[in-house]
């Protein structure tokens, strides 16, 4: 087995005769880490600077009603109380809602490729959610996709695969070795085939 890892989430390749496996798995460790620590922090850290800097208080009340008014003698006050309330609130909120969606809700995704069955099954598990999985026909996967282009020195080499009916593609490997996701894409290649309706596309 070979570990892959990557920000958040523990990827792997499992081969075998018949069948490639690939996992996604965000460790129950950092859950609970996001959960109790980076979470309450963003939120307290939120609550100091709207206490500090008075952003719901009676001044910032004088400052914005009169806008509202339509008196704008203050209006570069007020843009710099924006400034401040998108510092104090927005980044903190985007930063709490992206902890809680990539964090906490993402699910650890299984895809098994089944030459043996021309199956492909998607397993989709939270730990307090419970697990569930879909099976389908190799007739249905529309294309697999491998993107190795660099537009920046931080981006990953991407397989995607595509699956008739779905909306989003699901990514099976993402790391920085081109040749890697190049050896998988032709695994997945030679265990697909070129005859059953599936694209292979390369970027």
């Amino acid at each position: 087995m070979e570990q892959i890892f990557t920000s958040n989430s523990e990827q792997s390749v499992e081969a075998d005769t018949g069948i490639i496996r690939y996992r996604d798995e965000t460790s129950l460790r950092f859950r609970v880490f996001v959960t109790l620590v980076v979470i309450p922090f963003m939120v307290i850290l939120a609550i100091v600077f709207i206490s500090v800097f008075g952003l719901f208080g009676s001044d910032a009340l004088d400052l914005i009603v009169p806008i509202l008014q339509g008196d704008f003698t203050r209006l570069d006050d007020f843009l710099g109380y924006l400034v401040v309330l998108l510092l104090a609130v927005c980044v903190p909120g985007a930063f709490i809602y992206a902890s809680i969606s990539q964090g906490i809700l993402a699910p650890n995704i299984v895809v098994t490729f089944d030459s043996n069955l021309g199956i492909v099954s998607v397993q989709r598990e939270l730990p307090w959610f419970g697990t569930s999985e879909t099976e389908y026909s190799f007739n249905d996967v529309e294309a697999i996709e491998l993107d190795t282009r660099f537009r920046t020195t931080s981006e990953m080499n991407e397989i995607s695969l595509r699956i008739r009916g779905v909306r989003r593609p699901l990514v099976l490997v993402a790391v920085f070795s081109a040749q890697h996701t190049t050896q998988e894409f032709q695994k997945l290649k030679a265990l697909l085939g070129d005859d059953g309706g599936c694209r292979f596309v390369t970027r």
